[in-house]
């Protein structure tokens, strides 16, 4: 009710918040562009809104069959050596959507797939075994991929770095290592 009422208020906290990815449900966007003027939308900074999507009624039958004719083509590519892919598939095995759960093969992709060096997906795979999502938690393998993925300078693998010090998760912990990663993730537009 406050969106419909008050869609201004959405894109000032989108600006004030250097929110990265925003959803709306399906008449946002609309409302936004009938009730905000282009005048308006000078005042906001959105330079890092990347990504935004509508919400839709979830559908977990529906998702099902979808994914089940996106297995084959994941297994293809990953099969060529996609990293992204390998990712998916991991995240597919984990959660038991491409059949039976599996950590363990999960645990393998995760790590093949943070192997190709790419530092977003380093940074994916150490928040999944941080966290324990599709894996077997995992605090000294989190650490190591977020690290992977901090030393090539990607802003938001050092802001998650960060508490793997502040609680001594997988690293020694450290209030000046920790506070270092965020000073350094701010530095880094974070």
């Amino acid at each position: 009710r406050d969106f419909a009422m008050r869609p201004r208020q959405w894109l000032s906290l989108m600006s004030r918040n250097r929110a990265s990815i925003a959803f709306s449900p399906p008449f946002g966007y609309a409302l936004v562009a009938r009730r905000v003027r282009p005048s308006d939308v000078a005042q906001y900074d959105l330079s890092k809104a990347y990504e935004a999507g509508e919400t839709i009624e979830a559908d977990a039958d529906q998702a099902a069959r979808w994914l089940s004719l996106a297995i084959p083509g994941l297994r293809a590519a990953a099969v060529r050596g996609d990293a992204a892919a390998v990712l998916a598939l991991g995240f597919a095995v984990g959660c038991g959507d491409s059949g039976p759960k599996d950590a363990a093969e999960a645990a393998r992709l995760l790590r093949r797939a943070a192997a190709s060096g790419d530092a977003e997906i380093q940074r994916l795979v150490g928040i999944n075994f941080s966290f324990g999502w599709y894996v077997t938690q995992d605090h000294v393998e989190a650490a190591r991929w977020l690290r992977a993925a901090a030393d090539q300078g990607f802003a938001g693998a050092e802001r998650d770095f960060a508490p793997s010090f502040l609680y001594g998760e997988g690293v020694p912990q450290s209030d000046s290592e920790s506070f270092r990663w965020m000073l350094r993730a701010a530095e880094h537009g974070d």
